[in-house]
């Protein structure tokens, strides 16, 4: 009698299901690192969206606007227009927009980046707390005429640790 033999045998299953589970534990961790890279240069772009939002209102207002946060690490910040109009942003005047954020920055100093009526602004560093992802855009540095998104490796969350690209 001849038979014919149709299928997969359980040791080319076997086979077939090793590889796969080799592949997926390599796959994993890339993917999870990918992610994160992600939500840091999304976060950052955020960040730097609602900071030149800020500028633009402070201008167009004339009046003081900013974007504050609750600690010197945050993954929330608000946007605020100074409503008594004594020059600065606090949790009394009037909020604009609440951003929660995926991932966790920090800055080196106060919890607030202003804007006065001209459009100059604050002088500061935003940076990740996540710096051993490499994400190209991690940083966000801002002097009193421009805001750059930069690239920080690392270290004190300064002028000096946040190469700006353009």
């Amino acid at each position: 009698m001849d038979r014919k033999i149709t299928g997969v045998t359980l040791i080319e299953m076997l086979v077939v299901l090793s590889i796969l589970a080799i592949l997926i534990s390599i796959g994993i961790p890339a993917y999870t690192r990918w992610v994160t890279k992600y939500k840091i240069q999304n976060d950052t772009k955020t960040i730097f969206g609602v900071l030149n939002q800020a500028r633009i209102k402070a201008f167009s207002e004339k009046r003081t606007c900013g974007i504050s946060w609750s600690d010197s690490t945050f993954s929330q910040i608000e946007l605020r227009c100074d409503k008594n109009y004594d020059g600065d942003i606090n949790a009394t005047d009037e909020l604009i927009q609440r951003i929660d954020l995926k991932t966790t920055f920090k800055d080196g100093s106060y919890n607030k980046v202003t804007f006065k009526k001209e459009g100059f602004g604050t002088s500061k560093t935003i940076c990740t707390t996540l710096p051993e992802y490499n994400s190209k855009y991690n940083c966000i540095k801002i002097s009193s005429t421009r805001i750059l998104m930069g690239h920080y490796s690392g270290g004190d969350c300064d002028k000096n640790n946040c190469v700006a690209q353009q």
